[in-house]
């Protein structure tokens, strides 16, 4: 087994939280309890689950590539520093 650290957090967080931020309101009126995706700059959906939310992130892009789930109305981020994978 060999054990990889991928950093999950770049320049884009404070923009992707930024995003966020700027749509809480709407989000919180037509999706609250969903689960936000978000990339880059873009609002990429809303998701009843975080399962499917990760899965959405999963397929739409690249290992590497970075992306912000968030649950709507739910407590701040905690800011993770990095991510394990196994394999």
């Amino acid at each position: 087994m060999h054990l990889h650290m991928h950093q999950v957090i770049d320049a884009n967080f404070d923009r992707e939280c930024a995003l966020y931020d700027g749509l809480r309101e709407e989000l919180e009126r037509e999706h609250f309890g969903d689960w936000s995706l978000i990339h880059q700059e873009e609002l990429v959906g809303a998701y009843a689950t975080l399962d499917a939310a990760r899965a959405e992130g999963a397929r739409r892009f690249p290992e590497g590539q970075q992306y912000l789930i968030r649950q709507i109305g739910g407590p701040p981020y905690a800011a993770l520093t990095a991510e394990w994978t196994f394999y």
